[in-house]
């Protein structure tokens, strides 16, 4: 059995003294005045991060054809090129190839739990600067990766693996605002951030020249240097316009006040608890209730890996690269009021009825994205009206039925341990549908029939289960829940 690691009196002494200055430096930043107008200044700031944060997280995705064929040394594919291959499609092929690369660079997000606990010791505002940073200089390394250099492409994806799920920004705003309007504002930062996406599509039709074939004048990497300097800047003025969150500082100081002995208590007191992972896998088991939403949570989750391949499935489904411009600067727009609206929805009909309606809508539009470009050829705006509003209520849909309801669905002392593996749930069935969509694009199937192949089943089998077998949750006493009332 290993040996717990013991402390030498001097280096109590000295973790003692370094705890003295923080814990002066914590007293004098929670005793300085709140300027007047703090709190909105504060949501302006935190909502132009947001924009950084949504835009860094679209940004491959959205120059997905131009960077695969970039990087993979392969000619930018035209549709008439295409049509000539008698069923083989380098590009495909190529997709496939970049695909595997790239979960290379995403074995980053394997320390996101470590990483993510800094901030629970370090301070919210240093990581809110540190992660906005990241995020410019990932994309910049992006930029500026010479043609066909992969590893240096992979800097820049595992510098953006890294901080792009932090999501500091919406700890802030949970920690900082007022609680009735903390939802409310949550979701009007994340409306405009996912709104801002749209001016991708915008950069893309300015900067891109669709005419160059191979594009070996490297258009596409223009389209990044706007989103780099505004995340330098707006990284920089956070330094200057934020302060530490209250709740924060009142946690830490209340901490470092504390004897050794009653730390030890502490963490004695909290060993006892029947928190976990481990322990909350073996609770959900035990309970009708949270097995069902585990395995909605994987199952959903094997169905979206088309949303890492929107920016190809449209390019092949509309026959033009400007039209795809369009579509990308459209459906932004939707899926922002979609985003917008569903936490009312989910407040006024109920979290059951809302996920029913999210999950049909999020059927329906996908199937029309589809067939819209496919079969019927409706053009970019049809397209992107209908991509917008699937990919609104697949989040939403994913929101509420594996966070809301399984937290309302657990006692207390397990709640965060049950949202931690319902989280790994949730990866575990996006890394099978991510592999799968790689797997169909290396055998040379067209892209979409791949994610149309993946979507239909595991979407139905998500929303047949919560029409049958998951109940309800609104009015549920969170204080009081035991996770037995549904067994």
């Amino acid at each position: 059995m290993a040996k717990c690691k013991v402390e030498t009196a001097e280096q109590v002494n000295k973790r003692h003294e370094k705890e003295k200055l923080e814990l002066t430096r914590l007293e004098k930043s929670a005793a300085k005045p709140t300027p007047k107008n703090y709190f909105w200044i504060l949501i302006v700031v935190l909502s132009l991060i947001y924009i950084v944060d949504e835009q860094t997280s679209s940004i491959q995705s959205s120059l997905q054809s131009y960077i695969v064929c970039n990087f993979m040394g392969i000619k930018y594919p035209t549709i008439r090129e295409i049509l000539k291959l008698d069923g083989e499609n380098p590009y495909t092929l190529a997709l496939g190839q970049f695909g595997v690369i790239e979960m290379i660079g995403y074995v980053s997000m394997l320390v996101l739990p470590f990483y993510k606990a800094l901030a629970d010791k370090l301070g919210r505002k240093l990581f809110l600067v540190i992660n906005t940073c990241i995020m410019a200089v990932g994309m910049a390394v992006i930029m500026c990766a010479p043609k066909g250099s992969i590893p240096v492409y992979l800097v820049g994806v595992v510098l953006i693996s890294l901080v792009k799920s932090n999501d500091v920004q919406v700890m802030y705003i949970m920690e900082a605002a007022p609680s009735q309007h903390r939802a409310k504002l949550c979701g009007i930062t994340k409306a405009i951030a996912l709104a801002s996406v749209s001016l991708l599509g915008v950069y893309r039709s300015i900067f891109i020249d669709s005419q160059a074939g191979e594009l070996v004048n490297g258009s596409w990497r223009n389209v990044l240097f706007i989103p780099v300097v505004f995340g330098i800047v707006i990284g920089l003025l956070s330094i200057f316009m934020t302060r530490e969150t209250p709740v924060f500082l009142n946690e830490r100081i209340a901490y470092l006040k504390k004897s050794d002995e009653e730390r030890i208590k502490e963490k004695e007191d909290a060993k006892k608890q029947q928190g976990g992972v481990f322990n909350a896998f073996k609770f959900i088991f035990k309970h009708k209730q949270l097995t069902w939403i585990a395995i909605v949570a994987a199952l959903y989750f094997g169905c979206t890996g088309f949303t890492g391949y929107y920016e190809s499935i449209s390019y092949f489904g509309l026959n033009d690269a400007e039209m795809v411009d369009t579509f990308i600067i459209v459906y932004p727009l939707f899926n922002a009021l979609f985003t917008f609206f569903n936490g009312f929805i989910a407040d006024k009909w109920g979290r059951r009825p809302a996920c029913i309606s999210f999950g049909i809508i999020t059927f329906v539009t996908f199937l029309l994205w589809i067939g819209g470009m496919y079969l019927f050829h409706l053009g970019p705006i049809f397209a992107g009206i209908m991509y917008g509003l699937c990919i609104g209520a697949l989040w939403s849909f994913s929101d509420i039925v594996y966070l809301t309801m399984s937290a309302e669905s657990s006692p207390t002392e397990l709640r965060a341990s049950v949202m931690g593996a319902m989280s790994l749930m949730g990866a575990f069935g996006g890394a099978f549908g991510y592999i799968g969509v790689i797997v169909g694009n290396l055998l040379q199937f067209d892209t979409w029939v791949t994610c149309l192949c993946l979507f239909v089943p595991f979407m139905l089998a998500s929303l047949l289960i919560v029409i049958f077998k998951i109940k309800e949750t609104k009015d549920v006493n969170m204080e009081t829940v035991t996770g037995c009332e549904w067994d």
